[in-house]
């Protein structure tokens, strides 16, 4: 017999808790990866080296760099939808009235959850144009988070539209698409040149726009009728 004691083995809940953690570390070295070089531009080699891990690892967990891929895109998509809750909640609680009120914090909150996490908002954002020029690996999961983007921004002008705040004879659905638009360049321009771009200037100015083009009274309804000239 073999004298004193053996070390316990790890059990299967350790093991599952140690492979979420090399998971979660290799995706977030993936999220600065793909920040800094494009989707095109990673290598699982880079993602292991960067999380500290041998280059087989990632091959072990994702099988392929389109499974690396997925599984980013989710987590910068999680990581700034929860930036953006916790910008949307620092507002005033006056501000969050379903319709108009609430687009126009949700603005704010878009804007200001880039610097909040800014990682996460390139990669996220990098992934976006990505997807535009080369990545097809990944336009089925970005035609789903620019749909529910779209449906919230249209919900919230249909509910100001109910509730008299926005000119009912609007197109909430090309507004909403103007919304989503006018975002993502903003922060594709702050991320491509940070010191050219002030995100809470730029909040404001949006806000105002959106405020003042979509109220009941306006000359003439926002998004609706021919383009002048």
């Amino acid at each position: 017999m073999k004298h004193g004691i053996e070390p316990p083995r790890p059990s299967r809940q350790t093991n599952q808790k140690l492979r979420e953690e090399t998971v979660s570390r290799m995706l977030d070295s993936s999220i600065r990866q793909v920040g800094q070089k494009g989707a095109t531009g990673l290598l699982l080699a880079d993602v292991a080296h960067d999380a500290g891990y041998s280059h087989t690892l990632p091959n072990y967990y994702f099988k392929s760099k389109s499974s690396l891929l997925k599984q980013t895109y989710a987590k910068a998509v999680d990581a700034f939808k929860a930036s953006l809750a916790a910008s949307f909640q620092a507002q005033p609680g006056s501000r969050r009235r379903p319709g108009l009120e609430v687009l126009l914090t949700s603005v704010h909150a878009y804007l200001a959850s880039v610097s909040a996490d800014a990682v996460s908002a390139r990669a996220m954002h990098v992934l976006f144009a990505d997807t535009l020029l080369a990545s097809t690996e990944l336009l089925d999961e970005v035609r789903v988070t620019n749909h529910e983007a779209l449906q919230f921004f249209e919900s919230q002008i249909r509910l100001g539209m109910a509730a008299g705040e926005v000119d009912s004879q609007a197109d909430a659905k090309m507004l909403a698409l103007i919304v989503l638009a006018s975002l993502r360049g903003i922060v594709s321009r702050y991320l491509a040149d940070p010191g050219s771009i002030d995100l809470e200037q730029s909040s404001l100015v949006l806000q105002r726009l959106l405020r003042r083009g979509l109220q009941p009274d306006a000359d003439a309804a926002v998004g609706n009728g021919p383009v002048p000239g």
